[in-house]
């Protein structure tokens, strides 16, 4: 079976109808699904409203992360209310088996991490910068960034997100939060409910191994190595200032 009808074979386990397909994407009721091979373009377009991007090779190595993904977007997942959880600080080493497991861009070093906790059971895990002054306006701001946020698969914990958000403004005593956006998922609309403000938009760029099917970082590349460069869908900067 192709990519294309394996996608579509999950979407309708999860119940989604499918009104149109071809090779370039699938098209749901509410939603588009755009599927991109990097074998084909060198160039991957921010994501509507009402859509999403998904690539052949992270459909390929990370399956299960694009269909719990997918499976949010569809809104399949049990709803957890964030009232009822509970945000504890973890170590390092359970936020890394967590998010290597569950979030589509894995681990990542940082100075804090949080568990969000319902009943004992471990359902999200965000990791946050050290807190820092930068200049916002004219104005010193003791901000930290947010660089990763992820959960469960097949759970929402409705308001989770703020809850963990306002627990690391009290604990470090901050002005804001800053965090970036995938616009291969995310338009930044809903989030604009939540109380974040955009302050710019970023273009990525990243590579390729057409032989490997592997992806890298610009950090990690170097001039002995043969790689497609492929213009990224980049990402939204957004804020999120403490209350007063």
């Amino acid at each position: 079976m192709d990519i294309i009808g394996e996608i579509i074979e999950f979407l309708k386990s999860e119940g989604a109808e499918i009104t149109h397909f071809n090779q370039s994407y699938i098209q749901l009721e509410e939603l588009k699904v755009n599927v991109f091979d990097l074998d084909e373009t060198d160039r991957i377009p921010p994501c509507k409203s009402q859509s999403v991007n998904v690539r052949v090779d992270q459909w390929l190595n990370c399956r299960d992360k694009i269909k719990s993904k997918l499976k949010d977007r569809l809104g399949n997942n049990k709803r957890v209310f964030g009232r009822n959880c509970t945000i504890e600080t973890i170590d390092s080493e359970t936020a890394k088996e967590f998010l290597e497991t569950y979030h589509l861009l894995g681990f990542t070093k940082a100075k804090h991490h949080y568990g969000i906790f319902e009943n004992g059971s471990l359902l999200g895990v965000a990791s946050f910068g050290k807190k820092c002054p930068i200049d916002r306006y004219g104005e010193k701001s003791m901000s930290s960034e947010l660089k990763r946020l992820g959960f469960i698969p097949g759970f929402t914990i409705i308001g989770g997100f703020t809850k963990v958000l306002r627990h690391h403004i009290k604990v470090e005593n901050l002005d804001d939060i800053m965090t970036y956006l995938d616009r291969n998922w995310s338009t930044g609309e809903n989030f604009e409910d939540l109380g974040f403000y955009e302050e710019d938009r970023v273009k990525t760029h990243f590579y390729y191994d057409p032989k490997t099917k592997s992806i890298f970082h610009p950090s990690e590349v170097t001039d002995q190595m043969i790689l497609k460069r492929i213009e990224g869908a980049g990402s939204i900067k957004i804020l999120y200032y403490a209350e007063d």
